[in-house]
């Protein structure tokens, strides 16, 4: 499954409201936890915005092991 499919697949599964992946970028609905979930991250060492609506970008230099991690974390969020 190519990286930006896999992502919103994935967040999708753990229950985040995702808009249909149709380019390298997977949009998340936050709402009002962004800032929970952008701190979280941060303690991570992953950086996203505290927007209500994260875009989160899929660069040909981001790799699936990337990819998982940020998986990875957003699960932990969901678990905390």
């Amino acid at each position: 499954m190519p990286t930006p499919a896999r992502l919103g697949a994935a967040l999708s599964e753990l229950g985040y409201s995702v808009e249909p992946v149709q380019t390298n970028m997977v949009y998340v609905q936050l709402g009002e936890r962004a800032g929970q979930i952008k701190a979280f991250m941060a303690e991570r060492g992953i950086a996203v915005s505290a927007a209500p609506r994260l875009r989160l970008v899929t660069h040909l230099d981001v790799s699936a092991e990337q990819i998982e991690r940020v998986i990875e974390a957003f699960a932990a969020f969901r678990s905390h």
